[in-house]
């Protein structure tokens, strides 16, 4: 699929926050559960009252099989894009930030689009992206609107949706529908 940076797996990450501190979040459908990195648990713990572990039962184990040290649940607001989420969490010793897992997926959201990257709720959507180095589809936009006259190029100011994110190389994919930012008096 191509080749991890840092962190980064090829996977479906978010951004969110927890007490406003920042999360880079795997959005995870094989996870049976949403976990919670314990390095960002102390975090939370360092300045915050209400961020007690309750006693966990659980077995869990990573993608290979092999048993993760779960040191309890943590039940929190998780704030992605501009809405807020009760989500309960395990925490454990995790690579990410935070995983999002099928039990969230399940009661939060209505749609996964994983072409436009986006999670739907019946309220909001969350923007996402892809992250590794793999090929990566972003959209560009024009800054404002311009006109090209006939056999002609110029280079004009562009938003790169999720910039932050890509590889060195992408895909630009024009199937975005919004009003026509460019004008043609001729051929190009």
């Amino acid at each position: 699929m191509g080749n991890t940076c840092g962190i980064w797996d090829n996977g479906f990450y978010t951004k969110g926050y927890l007490q406003n501190l920042p999360l880079t979040i795997l959005i995870d459908n094989g996870s049976t559960s949403s976990i919670l990195n314990y390095k960002i648990y102390r975090q939370l713990a360092d300045v915050l009252k209400n961020a007690i572990l309750e006693p966990s039962t659980y077995k869990l184990f990573d993608v290979n099989g092999n048993p993760l040290c779960s040191y309890g649940t943590l039940k929190q607001k998780l704030l992605l894009g501009t809405a807020d989420f009760n989500t309960e969490f395990l925490v454990c010793d995790i690579k990410q930030d935070a995983i999002l897992g099928l039990d969230f997926l399940l009661d939060h959201i209505d749609k996964i689009d994983y072409k436009r990257q986006i999670l739907s709720t019946k309220d909001t959507d969350i923007r996402c992206w892809i992250g590794g180095e793999a090929n990566a589809i972003c959209r560009v936009i024009a800054k404002e609107t311009v006109t090209l006259p006939g056999k002609s190029k110029m280079l004009i100011p562009v938003i790169i949706e999720n910039a932050e994110h890509l590889g060195p190389l992408g895909y630009v994919d024009k199937t975005q529908k919004r009003k026509q930012n460019i004008t043609s008096l001729g051929e190009f």
